[in-house]
């Protein structure tokens, strides 16, 4: 399950752009990094989940009009982050973290509160975030504020 989901992560991650054509892209990277690892179910899995999450409509409408930053990197408080997703516009920002489980919903909340509140501190500018769980059957939206 962590495989899965690191290497999910990494798919989202090579997207150029959150498109259809930036997905066959981002699955040759993954292929290549962790082809031999993971089942030919597995990797089809994956991508059907990243492309279920650039068609559904709350994720792109998220994206409009924002500024996108992948893996973005954080200080904060002492301790060293890394956000899956920062969108900046023009008056507040939003984080978002991936999962694909909600098996730990609460510790998840907690850590998309810590990235809120570190953003909202440097940026100076008000802060949401979301959870956006990349499961079997649905993508799931989850907003914080």
């Amino acid at each position: 399950a962590i495989l899965f989901g690191t290497a999910l992560h990494y798919g989202l991650e090579m997207l150029g752009t959150f498109d259809e054509a930036s997905v066959s892209v981002a699955m040759t990277a993954l292929q290549n990094k962790f082809g031999q690892q993971l089942s030919l179910l597995q990797l089809e899995e994956i991508q059907k989940r990243i492309s279920s999450l650039i068609t559904n409509l709350e994720f792109q409408n998220l994206l409009q009009g924002a500024k996108v930053s992948k893996e973005q990197s954080l200080s904060y408080e002492g301790q060293l982050k890394q956000i899956d997703l920062l969108l900046e516009y023009e008056e507040k920002c939003m984080v978002i973290d991936y999962k694909s489980s909600k098996k730990y919903a609460e510790k998840h909340k907690k850590q998309v509160s810590f990235y809120q509140k570190a953003i909202e501190k440097i940026t100076q500018r008000p802060t949401s975030g979301a959870i956006v769980y990349l499961l079997e059957d649905e993508i799931s939206v989850l907003i914080l504020n």
